[in-house]
């Protein structure tokens, strides 16, 4: 988040979440949420980037509704040891810029999970 902004008042966000247990593919979790978020919020567009077996890249423009304000998203959803990781970057925006979205690609080619081990 921008300085000054908070989590209930930010115009752009990157996250990392933890989704526990391998319960479902990358692909089964988004095709999930899509529908989700379709269901909640029609007129949201979703689009797959790029497939891989360990992974799904896409991104995701959602219009104003339940009391959110209208964003555009781009998320990698990943299979770590013990379950998905979901990086995502989103704005307050329509639509992020193509030098946005490149910036985030080339961040999240460089981003991976790894577990750590406390000393004993």
């Amino acid at each position: 988040m921008p300085q000054g902004e908070s989590a209930y008042n930010w115009s752009k966000w990157l996250s990392l979440q933890f989704v526990k247990g391998k319960k479902r593919t990358p692909l089964e979790y988004l095709n999930v949420f899509q529908a989700q978020q379709t269901t909640q919020c029609p007129g949201t567009q979703f689009e797959i980037i790029e497939q891989k077996k360990d992974s799904v890249t896409y991104r995701f423009n959602s219009p104003a509704c339940m009391d959110h304000d209208r964003q555009s998203q781009i998320a990698r959803l990943f299979e770590g040891s013990e379950g998905l990781y979901k990086l995502t970057y989103a704005e307050k925006t329509a639509e992020l810029s193509e030098a946005t979205m490149n910036e985030c690609l080339a961040l999240f080619d460089k981003s991976h999970v790894t577990k750590h081990k406390s000393p004993e």
